[in-house]
């Protein structure tokens, strides 16, 4: 699942809380912690786990369908993503040809 990072850090640090404390609280790693605030990406036991501790819904958490969260990541996204594409085509036309 795709979870609102900012939102969890935020949050945590409203709360006072470290990773660890979180991590503790949630029943999870603290590299658990870790990984779902810089990626965003987590479970659904672990965004679970985060919501209750939080005492939010889990649906407040997650990122909208078509909703960048992080508008600098885009031209390093694409930039990798039209590297691929084209590193795709480069093998398609050496078979080809």
């Amino acid at each position: 699942m795709l979870l609102k990072k900012d939102v969890i850090k935020q949050t945590r640090l409203d709360k006072g809380w470290t990773q660890g404390q979180l991590a503790e609280l949630c029943d999870l790693s603290v590299r658990t912690i870790q990984r779902t605030e810089k990626s965003g990406v987590a479970s659904m036991e672990t965004s679970l786990a985060i919501a209750s501790v939080f005492e939010i819904n889990v649906d407040e958490l997650y990122v909208k369908e078509g909703i960048v969260e992080d508008v600098s990541e885009i031209p390093a996204k694409i930039t990798y993503i039209g590297f691929v594409v084209m590193f795709l085509i480069g093998l398609l036309i050496g078979k080809i040809w």
